[in-house]
């Protein structure tokens, strides 16, 4: 295992890279870290996202008394395989026993866009007991895509300097499938105390690339504030330490070339 430095400076969160050969094994464990009492983690979609979810339901994790909320859901028919919650629920909810199993939270499919991202909105609104700051989450777990986006939110999108509304409709995603989104914003996304970042596989580098240089930028992990507000990855990272959290990368992704051992 290879850590990245830990860069934290008065009133900010840390920041580091992992570079490690089982990167996926290395997300469920700091998953798992966060368990227990109630905890509410915020959950995403991806072959990435999918394998640690088969690590977590192969342990037997009790979940029973932990909230899960997606980060994002197409606007697709219940049941699609393209869906995020039905990704989530097949590889981690069913495989559980019952008395184990989580709640999951995610937007209704049967609304159009903007009407379930504002639904969404409102059921964060009424957990946290505010319609002005949201609930603070435990972990959120998001995937970095090989663009840098995480959840649905796609570089040179309006959705990436929302500040005021916690859920928006994407109606042109930025990759495929290309189909509408409903996605949580900054302002959920980086109230956590720690944020999980997975890059899973070589075709992730230059996104990994990027995030590394803007992390690395100044002193005491504050970034380059040019280069974050190029990558979803690193503008969501950037927010989190600023509020406190802990942001830990994860990565295969070896230094030089190739992925780790």
């Amino acid at each position: 295992m290879t850590h990245g430095e830990n860069r934290k400076s008065a009133g900010m969160g840390s920041i580091r890279v992992e570079r490690v050969g089982d990167a996926v094994g290395r997300c469920a464990e700091l998953l798992v870290a966060a368990l227990g009492g109630g905890a509410r983690l915020v959950v995403t979609g991806g072959r990435g996202a999918a394998q640690v979810y088969e690590r977590l339901a192969a342990r037997r994790v009790d979940l029973a008394d932990s909230e899960l909320w997606l980060s994002d859901e197409r606007c697709v028919p219940a049941g699609d395989a393209r869906s995020n919650g039905r990704l989530v629920e097949r590889q981690l909810v069913a495989p559980l026993p019952p008395a184990l199993r989580p709640r999951l939270r995610a937007p209704r499919l049967d609304r159009p866009p903007a009407a379930a991202a504002a639904i969404y909105e409102r059921e964060l609104a009424i957990v946290g007991g505010s319609a002005y700051a949201s609930p603070r989450f435990d972990v959120v777990f998001l995937s970095v895509g090989r663009d840098g986006h995480v959840a649905s939110l796609f570089p040179d999108q309006a959705a990436l300097g929302e500040r005021d509304r916690w859920a928006v409709a994407v109606d042109e995603p930025g990759l495929a499938p290309f189909v509408p989104r409903v996605t949580l914003t900054f302002p959920v996304l980086a109230h956590c105390a720690r944020l999980v970042l997975l890059a899973l596989g070589e075709e992730k580098r230059p996104a990994l690339a990027a995030l590394e240089q803007s992390l690395s930028g100044a002193a005491g992990g504050r970034p380059d504030s040019a280069t974050v507000d190029a990558q979803p990855a690193a503008m969501l990272a950037s927010d989190c330490a600023e509020q406190g959290g802990e942001v830990v990368v994860v990565t295969d992704i070896a230094s030089g070339g190739g992925t780790q051992a």
